[in-house]
């Protein structure tokens, strides 16, 4: 189904007459939004090893940028060994602050940023695979 067909079926099936473009797009995006937050779909989930760097004397306070697409973390890895390290509430860096194995997210930013407790010793490479944001619809 084309993007027009599924307008004219929701048009149809809502008894709309003549729903605008700018409408029906902002519902469409807002019911693909809550889809894919109901459901942990593999095919929303990226590996990303090329975004996020740490480096030596990152603090908890230091700021990565996160992807574009971003939506949660699924599993984070740091570090040559690639330990995995456990994400916390960002209401809670500062009791984690000098522990290293975690980090938080703040969501509220646009990209959203990735921080990491504990001090960085050396520069780390970052394994992210998170679940991604599709792009918006469109016509």
């Amino acid at each position: 189904m084309t993007i027009n067909e599924v307008k004219t079926l929701f048009e149809e099936i809502a008894d709309i007459a003549d729903l605008s473009d700018t409408t029906f797009y902002i519902l469409a995006n807002n019911a693909e939004e809550d889809l894919e937050d109901e459901r942990d779909w593999r095919i929303l989930r990226i590996r990303d090893a090329s975004t996020v760097t740490r480096t030596a004397g990152d603090t908890y306070l230091t700021s990565h940028n996160l992807p574009s697409d971003f939506n949660s973390a699924h599993k984070v890895y740091v570090g040559t060994n690639e330990d995995e390290w456990d994400e916390i509430p960002i209401d809670m860096a500062r009791e984690y602050k000098d522990s290293n194995g975690y980090f938080y997210v703040d969501y509220s930013t646009s990209p959203a940023k990735i921080y990491f407790c504990g001090t960085a010793t050396e520069t780390e490479t970052v394994t992210l695979f998170y679940k991604k944001r599709t792009t918006e619809l469109a016509d």
